[in-house]
């Protein structure tokens, strides 16, 4: 995970070991209730990702990770950010 603020941005990367994914497979898997895993409450993170990226002026992208899995780098304005 690497995280940073530089900028006018907050930027936010997260990857993992896994097989991967395609750049046409993004659109699915931030779908809310996607899932690879069996049981409830599954597939909710990636689309709350998303929808908070949007809302925030940012973006979700997916890049092909140094782990050699997915890695998706979230991009979000910080002056729209209130703490």
């Amino acid at each position: 995970m690497f995280f940073t603020d530089l900028g006018d941005q907050v930027l936010i990367e997260v990857e993992d070991s896994g097989l991967g994914l395609s750049l046409d497979q993004l659109a699915v898997v931030t779908q809310q209730g996607y899932s690879t895993k069996q049981g409830e409450h599954q597939g909710i993170g990636l689309a709350l990702v998303s929808r908070y990226a949007m809302l925030y002026s940012g973006n979700l992208y997916l890049e092909e990770g140094e782990l050699g899995g997915a890695c998706f780098v979230v991009t979000f304005e910080k002056s729209l950010i209130s703490i």
